[in-house]
């Protein structure tokens, strides 16, 4: 469906559920919708929206779910949509609103258990009042421009399921900069976990490895941690995805990573790691893409690689490689997407 969203929906007055979800609906959104007292869901995700966000839809005193994600929404969030206590779920992601969060927003909004404002141009800083919802499950916020630290009080949110603030200008220092993550420790709902892209200082604590049973990414790229990979990693047995990349990560990639069966997706690439590349890779049949490049890995490429038939990126690039290229590698079906081994130093590059 196309076309403005009608004024006239105003006169729907008993409607509780309003949904225009993946549409291609345009122009802004009517303020009129204020004036549907009962209205609890309002949903205009994925369509074609712009213009402010009516500060007259603070009027709905019922809303428990206001999904605006996806449009082309500007300007700055009125302050007023704060005051809606009885919101659950606002999400907000995708759109072009800036402004900086109130550090409030935690008190004003008791009841919220999901808060999406992924890529947009939020700036200040994470809201400190955020981890004191001890009930909240989801928080978004990666891809705008917040600053600052991680704030206090993250092993208060003992339901948390997603945490991902990535792609920011978060800062921390000194050996303990990853803190954090030991306060993260009791939260044990969590499957997602995204703090990459920022300006993160610090050593990987071994207390990682004491996180969520459940959690299934974990993305820490494109940071200044260093140290070695701890050996706990190997705990975090329902784990698909892990990004280290680009960071100044030393030591050898631990055996520990072998035991994560349910591995997806390996991402260590632009580090400082350096040893052999390990058989055991070989024995994590779940990997489809596997990033090592950009290290100080010596020694060939392992045959057990033959054993990865479900990989189909497998980049090596930028490394201090030698030796034979195994044909077990070369005969994977399944390696369509990449496969650079190059700047490997051949004694033969045969079969």
């Amino acid at each position: 469906m196309t076309g403005k969203v009608p004024e006239e929906m105003s006169f729907l007055t008993q409607l509780q559920v309003l949904n225009l979800g993946r549409n291609l609906f345009l122009g802004g959104i009517p303020s009129s919708i204020g004036n549907i007292s009962s209205l609890k869901d309002f949903i205009l995700g994925t369509n074609a929206l712009s213009g402010p966000i009516p500060s007259d839809l603070s009027h709905l005193q019922n809303l428990k779910l206001l999904d605006l994600t996806i449009n082309n929404i500007t300007g700055n969030v009125p302050s007023t949509i704060y005051n809606m206590s009885s919101l659950v779920y606002l999400a907000l992601s995708a759109n072009q609103l800036q402004g900086k969060i109130p550090a409030d927003v935690g008190y004003r909004l008791p009841k919220l258990l999901g808060f999406s404002i992924s890529f947009n141009k939020f700036t200040r800083t994470i809201p400190g009042s955020l981890h004191n919802l001890t009930h909240i499950r989801i928080i978004r916020m990666a891809c705008n421009l917040l600053e600052g630290t991680v704030s206090a009080g993250l092993g208060n949110l003992l339901f948390l399921e997603m945490y991902n603030i990535g792609f920011n200008r978060i800062v921390s220092s000194g050996d303990n900069g990853l803190g954090f993550i030991t306060s993260l420790t009791n939260t044990t709902r969590l499957k997602f976990l995204a703090f990459g892209g920022n300006l993160l200082q610090g050593i990987i604590p071994e207390s990682i490895g004491n996180l969520s049973k459940v959690l299934e990414r974990l993305h820490m790229g494109g940071n200044h941690i260093y140290g070695t990979i701890p050996a706990s990693i190997g705990y975090l047995s329902t784990l698909t995805l892990l990004n280290l990349s680009n960071n100044a990560i030393t030591g050898e990639i631990p055996h520990e990573i072998g035991k994560l069966e349910n591995l997806q997706v390996l991402h260590l690439a632009g580090n400082r790691i350096f040893g052999r590349i390990p058989d055991f890779l070989g024995n994590l049949q779940k990997l489809n893409k596997i990033d090592l490049s950009g290290n100080e890995l010596e020694g060939g490429i392992p045959r057990a690689f033959g054993n990865l038939h479900s990989v189909l990126s497998l980049d090596l690039s930028n490394n201090k490689l030698n030796g034979t290229m195994p044909k077990e590698v070369l005969n994977l079906p399944s390696l369509t997407t990449i496969f650079n081994p190059s700047n490997i130093c051949p004694k033969k590059l045969g079969h």
